[in-house]
């Protein structure tokens, strides 16, 4: 991510699980959203606009509040520019904006996913322009409490279009504040109602997964198994949760050289070791791996791997100790907390456990968990 840590230290956002726009697959539809910021934040919607056949852009975008209630609207024409100038142009514009009037917990968002990885530093640019306003954007972000940057369909950032479509209209840069201009009134007012929008730019169907919490009294543990196929290098990770969804533990450590099966193994393992070792009674076991829980719950025994058939054993020693089990298979969408903690391991040199608080890489993850966000799984 960002240089700076502020952008991984992803806070509790949603107030509430947002209400969906769609986004079509052929004759399915996926859920999109706008969402509101939790109260004391502040959401800045941002977005460029360039005309190929001119080749003049402009810029827009607007400030809303955890009621969806509008704050500030801009909008403003800035010459030539291709879109990722004016992308980058309206996300610093507003980032000025944020430092004027004060916002100290702004929440990011933009329809550009090819810019967010531009500035999370996952994509290089060559281009003067795009890397002053860069450059420009990254000065700034420091110098705000806390910053979240995220990607939404364009269908969730129609209100800043508008704005950015005004942007061309307009010599001189505009400014609106508290009322917003006719042509984005409906919109804002959609947002805030959660009017449903439809698109048919995806061509893939989809399954919608999302993570599910134990009932009240159980605990739940979602592990993974990470395998390096080119170095053979493993390592894993899992992750403890209650019925409200609270983060009680986390681990994640390198097993050197492994297979895909065995680190799955070895996460589960580890993880019953740590059941144990915290006294959880009634606990629900989840990974994405099909097959190892498929031995797993049909007491297979014979493996051709010595490996495999220690890991094995080991685990099925360990199951009886326990009052209550549950095993589950999981696509790997609803499982991304595991993931995280299993990647984080082939970062140490020594087991790791977290107690209460998560790593900042998997924040982000553990609070839309709780959530109840959708995530979706392509066929």
């Amino acid at each position: 991510m960002l240089a700076f840590n502020k952008i991984l230290r992803f806070e509790k956002l949603i107030q509430q699980r947002p209400v969906c726009l769609f986004r079509s697959l052929h004759k399915e539809s996926i859920p999109v959203s706008w969402e509101k910021p939790k109260i004391g934040w502040t959401k800045l919607n941002f977005d460029g606009s360039s005309k190929p056949e001119v080749g003049k852009a402009s810029i827009g975008g607007l400030f809303r509040n955890h009621k969806a209630e509008f704050l500030l609207g801009y909008a403003e024409s800035i010459g030539k520019a291709n879109s990722i100038i004016a992308e980058l142009a309206a996300l610093r514009r507003g980032l000025e904006l944020v430092l004027e009037n004060g916002w100290s917990d702004v929440w990011l968002e933009g329809d550009a996913k090819t810019l967010l990885q531009i500035i999370a530093q996952r994509r290089q640019i060559r281009c003067a322009e795009a890397q002053r306003q860069i450059s420009d954007i990254k000065l700034i972000i420091p110098e705000i409490n806390n910053c979240v940057l995220t990607h939404v369909y364009r269908e969730g950032n129609r209100a800043a279009d508008k704005f950015a479509k005004l942007g061309h209209c307009y010599g001189t840069p505009q400014i609106w504040q508290h009322i917003p201009p006719d042509e984005v009134l409906s919109i804002v007012q959609e947002d805030a109602e959660a009017r449903l929008v439809f698109s048919k730019k995806l061509s893939k169907k989809a399954d919608s997964v999302k993570w599910e919490k134990p009932k009240i009294g159980w605990t739940k543990l979602n592990f993974d198994g990470s395998s390096k196929g080119k170095t053979g290098k493993a390592s894993i990770g899992g992750v403890f949760r209650n019925h409200k969804a609270e983060f009680l533990l986390g681990f994640a450590e390198s097993i050197g050289e492994a297979n895909s099966t065995i680190a799955e193994l070895a996460a589960l393992k580890r993880g019953l070791e740590l059941v144990l070792e915290n006294g959880f009674r009634d606990v629900w076991l989840e990974g994405d791996a099909k097959a190892l829980l498929d031995i797993i719950v049909k007491r297979k025994k014979d493996f051709k791997c010595v490996e495999v058939q220690r890991q094995v054993s080991d685990v099925n020693s360990i199951l009886p100790k326990l009052n209550g089990c549950i095993v589950s298979h999981v696509y790997r969408e609803g499982n991304r907390a595991a993931d995280k903690f299993a990647q984080i391991g082939h970062q140490l040199e020594e087991p790791r456990i977290w107690w209460n608080v998560p790593p900042d890489e998997v924040v982000a993850i553990v609070h839309e968990d709780a959530e109840g966000k959708i995530v979706l799984r392509r066929r």
